[in-house]
């Protein structure tokens, strides 16, 4: 009988290795999730910092014509015409933004600001200078 090589790497163990390997893949299969969830909270969530929360800008120039022409809860002004806001772009609804809209009032041109109150698309009107 032959002496085993002192030099030899110790034999490997199948069943040891197999297990190892599925401890393994367990571990980085429960990092995946982990990170995946992290990712959906943070990211996802509205708004969050994948999803950001537009307002349609055509309801935006209707509101403010409403809100010019109201003479109750508005500024009562007449013959509001022609409101184009943001450029005719969707603004991004964020707490303390604004934007402008051009007008006319008896067909003088006129500018007010748009700012927002909140991230859910709240916004005030300011006078029409």
């Amino acid at each position: 009988m032959t002496r085993p090589d002192p030099d030899a790497p110790p034999p490997i163990s199948t069943r040891r290795s197999r297990r190892a390997l599925v401890l393994l893949g367990v571990a980085i299969g429960l990092f995946i999730e982990v990170v995946a969830a992290v990712v959906w909270l943070v990211g996802f969530r509205t708004p969050g910092y994948f999803v950001t929360n537009r307002v349609d800008i055509h309801d935006v120039q209707a509101g403010v014509q409403q809100i010019l022409t109201d003479t109750v809860t508005g500024y009562g002004a007449t013959n509001v015409r022609d409101v184009t806001c943001n450029k005719g772009e969707n603004p991004v609804a964020e707490k303390g933004a604004s934007f402008s809209c051009t007008l006319t009032v008896h067909g003088v041109p006129r500018q007010v600001t748009v700012t927002f109150l909140d991230d859910d698309g709240t916004y005030q009107v300011g006078r029409p200078t």
